[in-house]
């Protein structure tokens, strides 16, 4: 199989750019879970690399979203209306995501608010578990994607097999960052499930090690319409022995290979200064991270440790 990309001369619109890119990501992903070889000459010019928004147009899915106005677009498409439970989510995403006013929302103005910390692991059983207790000992709120506010359609799109899994992650991303703005200015914000975990998850499941996005692409760029944490951490477990099958829950059923490539990803965003650590128990891990949120924001934001 020969597949030739060869767009230098030609200038692309916004739309032929999204095809682009899902035909690379679906060649790449077709190579890897048939096992045949799949031959891609891409000539990627400038434009391409550094594009603001990638747009939906109702039947190419553009894999990324870099805005909110990017995300809704998805489900105001023909495609989404005619999904079912579609109508429902907007319903509330609209009257119940954003049903409280934020209480700040100016994120610079740190004597205003408490911190917004961000945990992710490539485990999320662990990842669930650590959130909770430093939540707890930060006397914080645990926010987690998709919200709360948007479990009455999870059963609809919580499944990564659905055609608008991504798309319905990215909607509930805006709907955490809200609440984070309506909880911050009380009680420090812990959150899971936020951008960079989709953004990795995303080029992990399309893309291959030797085709992922150059660091200068516009997909690794944080959204200017999301806040982001004050601290991210990133909690590894590929270096664990594997569990066995029968007790591992369908989130954790993938391979070490996925996960080694997930952390990879994750802890290679530019511009981001993520905090790597390796598992080490519950207990342990958590200590650990509550140090860190001392340690890297105790002298911007007063904090109230509980007694672990």
């Amino acid at each position: 199989y020969l597949i030739m990309l060869v767009m230098s001369s030609v200038k692309l619109n916004l739309k032929q750019t999204a095809v682009w890119l899902c035909v690379v990501a679906s060649v790449s992903a077709y190579r890897r879970k048939t096992g045949k070889r799949v031959q891609i000459s891409v000539e990627v010019p400038e434009e391409i690399l550094n594009l603001p928004v990638l747009r939906h147009d109702g039947w190419v899915d553009p894999c990324f979203y870099s805005t909110m106005e990017s995300v809704l677009e998805v489900w105001k498409s023909s495609r989404a209306q005619y999904n079912k439970g579609s109508n429902s989510l907007m319903s509330l995403f609209i009257n119940k995501c954003f049903s409280s006013p934020t209480s700040w929302d100016d994120k610079f103005a740190d004597k205003n608010r408490k911190p917004f910390i961000n945990i992710e692991s490539d485990s999320q059983e662990i990842r669930d578990e650590v959130a909770r207790a430093v939540s707890k000992t930060l006397k914080g709120q645990l926010l987690k994607n998709p919200p709360k506010c948007l479990e009455p359609v999870l059963y609809i799109y919580g499944s990564r097999k659905h055609q608008l899994h991504r798309p319905f992650l990215a909607l509930g991303m805006y709907g955490s960052s809200h609440a984070a703005k309506v909880y911050w200015v009380r009680k420090p914000v812990v959150m899971t499930g936020y951008w960079y975990d989709l953004i990795a998850a995303t080029v992990t499941e399309l893309f291959s090690s030797e085709a992922v996005p150059p660091p200068n692409s516009t997909v690794y760029r944080f959204p200017q319409d999301m806040i982001p944490p004050d601290l991210t951490v990133f909690i590894s477990t590929h270096h664990l022995p594997a569990q066995s099958w029968e007790d591992m829950s369908v989130e954790e059923k993938r391979s070490i290979g996925w996960k080694s490539r997930y952390a990879d990803v994750f802890l290679s965003f530019p511009n981001a200064d993520i905090h790597e650590l390796k598992y080490n128990g519950a207990e342990n891990t958590t200590q650990t991270i509550v140090q860190l949120v001392q340690q890297q924001l105790g002298q911007r934001f007063q904090l109230e440790i509980q007694t672990l």
